[in-house]
């Protein structure tokens, strides 16, 4: 009978959606069959608004708990919320994943974000199942499913909400991969195709321009490789070719007969993927040089080119259209106490000439850092300027980019480690400028300067032996342009934080007051808040919260013109 049990709850967690998780069944026998553990609890709480207008309620309570169920070393997890204002009931019910894996042999059924390859399959959703094998070096996987479900179109409705149609889209994809980390070589594949058959009457909808989605095929190859060359210096890369036909429904065909005498290659590509008018071919490739030394010196050569709308149906997005060239370094020094660290690099878009401008784009950056026992310091350099040029005779000036963008930060910190207490002193200074130089916009160009500084300084006391810590911070900001705008913001923070009864209960209070000047004047918000936690037994505990809020009214209906929140929470937990 226990038996019988045992493989009904297995049955029915494999037969109902739910979340995903990975198991592994190798100490299968050392599992126990059923756990149960989470929490519970009560809460109650109120609010007070000084303008009697609120979106809150005056007080709540609520009972609430996340139990979590464990079969055979596979957790499920649940939710539920009672309280005076809705009733709620979650359970992870919705989509099944299961990865079970003995060895080297892992098992995928249900819903699975996979990974193969960047330009392949790159994590997308999909229901089916697969297999991974590893044995040593090797790694073989396959999987097959549906990627997409099909969404149905409801005609009654106004056009402006119709929902996207969606055809059912069913794929498979591969993966052969041999090395590990230091180096490796791995091809992969996706292959998709949607089905025109899953949206009812979609002849007549796209007829009636109801929806202008047609069903396409993919075909995505990835491959991937990171190779030694000689000491210190190894070279990697990765790229992709990709074919889409983006309409299998149109009745314009493409004779290949002529072209397949002269290309054996694509009478080979068509008898593997639809090919028609509607077919593109899209590649992308990234290659990386890299040189590191014992002594921590490190630097590298990077090229990537993406071509525009590359696709793959195994993934969900990406950067397509640029071509980037990249130099990075990293050099240490006074015994690796200090490192700087920079790279250097120009990106462009536009590359096959057919946008009415092109864009590029210069970027450096630099970081200076320096670490010892009680002193350290940052210091970051971030430069990026893009400009826009016309691939074509007429093109307005007021729409074309030109913009430099200039950031500096400067970060340093002092700790003081003593025997009954420690100290921490830290500071952040960051400088941000934006310009636009696009000469179309000459009387207004001093209104796209933007400048942006912000400072903090932090400081931090804790008394070992006594459970107590003290802080004070103070934060600073400024926005401004070349003419009469500026925002002014400042504001500092007061905490203490104090363990009493061997830790056993937790207390801590503060508050701060922050200011903003700007054209229209001055504003003052002050906060400030109380917490507390007891443990009564190691699995109960009790909360305590009380929040103050003080800021400009932004209801417009007190007649000082701040407005006054007060919120208390109370909770009791019970872990189990």
């Amino acid at each position: 009978m226990l038996n019988f049990l045992r493989l009904y709850l297995l049955s029915v967690l494999l037969l109902c959606n739910m979340v995903a998780f990975g198991q592994d069944f190798s100490n299968f026998k050392s599992l126990k069959p059923l756990q149960l553990y989470g929490n519970v609890g009560l809460r109650a709480g109120t609010y007070y608004h000084s303008s009697g207008f609120s979106t809150y309620p005056s007080s709540t309570y609520m009972f609430m708990g996340s139990p979590v169920l464990n079969v055979y070393g596979m957790a499920l997890p649940f939710s539920f919320m009672y309280s005076n204002q809705q009733a709620v009931f979650r359970q992870p019910f919705n989509q099944l994943g299961i990865s079970p894996s003995y060895k080297w042999v892992t098992f995928h059924a249900g819903f699975r974000n996979l990974y193969f390859h960047k330009y392949s399959l790159a994590g997308y959703q999909m229901l089916g199942a697969g297999i991974e094998l590893n044995p040593g070096r090797w790694k073989l996987a396959f999987t097959t499913g549906r990627l997409n479900k099909a969404t149905k179109l409801d005609t009654s409705q106004s056009s402006y909400f119709f929902p996207t149609v969606s055809f059912a889209r069913k794929g498979m994809a591969g993966l052969l991969r041999y090395g590990k980390y230091k180096g490796h070589i791995a091809i992969s594949f996706v292959k998709a195709i949607d089905d025109s058959t899953s949206v009812a009457n979609y002849a007549d909808l796209y007829n009636k321009g109801y929806t202008t989605i047609t069903p396409s095929e993919n075909l995505a190859i990835g491959m991937s490789f990171k190779l030694p060359l000689v000491k210190n210096v190894s070279i990697e890369a990765e790229g992709g070719a990709s074919i889409l036909t983006k309409d299998l429904s149109t009745p314009i065909s493409l004779d290949l007969t002529k072209a397949a005498r002269t290309n054996k290659t694509l009478d080979l590509i068509n008898k593997v993927i639809h090919i028609n008018v509607t077919s593109n071919y899209f590649t992308a490739v990234e290659t990386r040089l890299n040189y590191q030394n014992d002594k921590g010196f490190n630097s590298f050569l990077e090229f990537k080119r993406v071509d525009p709308n590359y696709t793959s149906m195994g993934a969900y997005f990406f950067q397509s259209d640029v071509q980037s060239y990249l130099w990075g370094w990293g050099i240490p020094f006074f015994k690796q106490k200090c490192r700087f660290s920079g790279t250097i690099g120009k990106q462009s878009d536009n590359i096959n000439q057919i946008k009415l401008a092109t864009s590029t784009r210069w970027v450096g950056s630099g970081n200076v850092n320096f670490s010892s026992r009680k002193l350290g310091l940052d210091l970051n350099f971030y430069n990026y300027s893009n400009n826009q040029t016309s691939t074509v005779k007429r093109f307005a000036d007021s729409l074309r980019v030109t913009q430099d963008n200039l950031s500096i930060s400067l970060s340093p910190r002092y700790m003081i480690d003593g025997a009954n207490a420690s100290h921490t002193i830290t500071m952040t200074l960051a400088a941000n400028t934006v310009n636009d130089f696009n000469q179309g916009l000459l009387p207004e160009q001093q209104k796209r300067k933007l400048a942006t500084k912000t400072g903090t300084l932090y400081y931090q006391v804790y008394f070992l032996q006594k459970g107590l810590s003290m802080s004070s911070s103070f934060n600073f900001t400024q926005l401004s342009d070349m003419q009469s705008y500026r925002y002014d913001s400042y504001g500092y923070n007061l905490s203490c934080r104090k363990s009493l009864f061997a830790r056993k209960l937790e207390l801590s209070l503060s508050g701060g007051m922050y200011a903003t000047d700007r054209a229209t004047g001055r504003s003052n918000n002050f906060t400030g808040t109380f917490n507390s936690n007891y443990f009564i037994t190691n699995k109960l505990r009790l909360d305590v919260n009380i929040m103050y809020n003080n800021a400009p009214s932004v209801y417009g209906l007190s007649g000082s013109g701040y407005d006054t929140e007060f919120r208390t929470d109370t909770n009791l937990i019970y872990n189990f």
